[in-house]
């Protein structure tokens, strides 16, 4: 969440059309789970880390992911993905059979503090094109939210989203994170610098929104 999320894009304003989100079948809907990203471990990653590059480049999520460094060449983009500080993981797709079929997303954690007093994280992700605007998009966002405050036990996640990301901003209100501030000329988004916007989530706001999103039911920022 930190920098940028990537949500189904609702409309900039109330003058466009809405475009309804895409059903997805019966035989097609996943249970979500989020994995860890280890390229020192994780088999197939000379494979898997070119596939993650092209990927992204090809449906236009890169420069909206590292939209300060959208220029950064593959090397780089490795040497991110395997560096100590930050937290790398996968947004996977099983069916009804417990096999892996989809790749979702990503999800990078940074600023990662844990101690006896509280455990805390900026929170970054980002979801494929394909799964913009479909039905299940809200339990893939909730699947990720789930993971850091029951999994990883995280008391609070905090995010800083260009202001001109207005569909990201959307998305992560849906899910019940709420706006706490604003920083002026803090980023920049499309080779502009801009705002940015802060939306954080605690483990007690989770717990109560948490029944809401597993019912499918997008939250109210507030």
């Amino acid at each position: 969440m930190s920098d940028n999320f990537l949500p189904p894009p609702p409309p900039a304003s109330t003058s466009e059309p809405i475009e309804m989100p895409t059903p997805v079948a019966a035989d097609q809907k996943r249970e979500w789970s989020i994995i860890d990203y280890d390229p020192k471990v994780m088999p197939g990653t000379e494979v898997f880390l070119p596939g993650l590059w092209e990927r992204m480049h090809r449906d236009g999520t890169f420069e909206m992911f590292y939209h300060e460094g959208p220029n950064m060449n593959f090397t780089q983009f490795g040497a991110s993905l395997a560096s100590a500080d930050k937290r790398v993981q996968l947004v996977l797709g099983y069916d009804s059979e417990g096999n892996a079929t989809e790749h979702a997303g990503l999800v990078i954690l940074t600023d990662i503090l844990d101690c006896p007093q509280t455990k805390r994280a900026a929170g970054n992700f980002m979801f494929f094109k394909e799964y913009w605007n479909r039905s299940d998009s809200l339990a893939l966002g909730t699947a990720v939210i789930r993971h850091w405050f029951e999994e990883m036990k995280f008391d609070v996640i905090f995010g800083v989203t260009p202001k001109q990301n207005r569909a990201a901003i959307m998305f992560i209100h849906r899910l019940g994170f709420q706006q706490v501030g604003e920083i002026p000329a803090f980023t920049i988004y499309k080779g502009q610098r801009c705002p940015a916007v802060i939306n954080c989530m605690t483990k007690e706001r989770w717990n109560k929104c948490a029944p809401g999103l597993a019912r499918g039911e997008a939250q109210v920022n507030g």
